[in-house]
Protein backbone atom coordinates (compact mmCIF):
# COMPACT_ATOMS: atom_id res chain seq x y z
CA UNK A 1 0.00 0.00 0.00
CA UNK A 2 0.69 3.18 -0.47
CA UNK A 3 1.16 5.63 2.63
CA UNK A 4 -0.10 8.77 2.87
CA UNK A 5 1.95 12.12 3.08
CA UNK A 6 1.87 14.30 5.74
CA UNK A 7 -0.15 16.95 4.47
CA UNK A 8 -2.98 14.17 3.32
CA UNK A 9 -3.43 13.13 6.64
CA UNK A 10 -3.59 16.97 8.23
CA UNK A 11 -6.41 17.56 5.20
CA UNK A 12 -8.07 14.19 6.72
CA UNK A 13 -7.68 15.36 9.97
CA UNK A 14 -9.09 18.79 9.65
CA UNK A 15 -12.01 17.00 7.52
CA UNK A 16 -12.93 14.99 10.38
CA UNK A 17 -13.46 17.64 13.04
CA UNK A 18 -15.93 19.43 10.80
CA UNK A 19 -18.12 16.33 10.37
CA UNK A 20 -21.06 15.78 12.56
CA UNK A 21 -23.74 13.48 11.75
CA UNK A 22 -25.70 13.50 14.81
CA UNK A 23 -28.55 15.92 13.10
CA UNK A 24 -29.23 12.51 10.84
CA UNK A 25 -27.66 9.68 12.62
CA UNK A 26 -30.37 8.81 15.15
CA UNK A 27 -32.71 7.69 11.75
CA UNK A 28 -30.70 4.50 11.17
CA UNK A 29 -32.91 1.57 11.77
CA UNK A 30 -30.51 -1.18 10.94
CA UNK A 31 -28.44 -3.08 13.03
CA UNK A 32 -24.93 -1.18 12.24
CA UNK A 33 -21.34 -3.00 13.25
CA UNK A 34 -19.04 -0.69 13.74
CA UNK A 35 -15.09 -1.44 13.82
CA UNK A 36 -13.03 0.49 15.83
CA UNK A 37 -9.55 0.12 15.51
CA UNK A 38 -8.25 0.63 19.54
CA UNK A 39 -4.81 2.66 17.68
CA UNK A 40 -7.24 5.05 15.56
CA UNK A 41 -6.41 8.80 16.29
CA UNK A 42 -8.53 9.96 14.05
CA UNK A 43 -11.49 8.46 15.37
CA UNK A 44 -11.16 7.42 18.96
CA UNK A 45 -13.03 4.71 21.04
CA UNK A 46 -14.34 7.88 23.08
CA UNK A 47 -15.62 8.96 19.66
CA UNK A 48 -17.00 5.46 18.41
CA UNK A 49 -18.78 4.93 21.55
CA UNK A 50 -21.07 8.27 21.16
CA UNK A 51 -22.87 6.40 18.40
CA UNK A 52 -24.35 3.81 21.19
CA UNK A 53 -26.39 7.67 22.21
CA UNK A 54 -28.00 8.13 18.53
CA UNK A 55 -27.85 4.63 17.24
CA UNK A 56 -30.50 1.95 18.60
CA UNK A 57 -28.68 -1.09 17.11
CA UNK A 58 -25.30 -0.72 17.06
CA UNK A 59 -22.21 -3.17 18.12
CA UNK A 60 -19.13 -1.91 18.34
CA UNK A 61 -15.92 -4.14 17.59
CA UNK A 62 -12.70 -3.33 18.44
CA UNK A 63 -9.31 -4.09 17.05
CA UNK A 64 -5.37 -4.10 17.63
CA UNK A 65 -4.69 -1.57 14.74
CA UNK A 66 -4.29 1.67 13.68
CA UNK A 67 -6.68 3.87 11.47
CA UNK A 68 -5.82 1.48 8.15
CA UNK A 69 -7.71 -1.72 9.92
CA UNK A 70 -8.22 -3.05 6.79
CA UNK A 71 -4.56 -2.78 5.48
CA UNK A 72 -3.34 -3.98 8.86
CA UNK A 73 -5.64 -6.72 9.65
CA UNK A 74 -7.38 -7.61 6.47
CA UNK A 75 -8.19 -11.24 7.72
CA UNK A 76 -9.42 -9.87 11.04
CA UNK A 77 -11.74 -7.12 9.59
CA UNK A 78 -12.81 -9.68 6.97
CA UNK A 79 -13.87 -11.91 9.34
CA UNK A 80 -15.79 -9.36 11.32
CA UNK A 81 -17.44 -8.27 8.40
CA UNK A 82 -18.09 -11.78 7.54
CA UNK A 83 -19.65 -12.76 10.95
CA UNK A 84 -22.24 -9.69 10.52
CA UNK A 85 -23.70 -10.34 7.63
Amino acid sequence: PQTQTIEDQERQAAALKLFNCRKWIGDITTPIVIISPKEDQFATSADVCEFKEYIADVQIENVDCGHAAIVEMPDVIIDLCLRHV
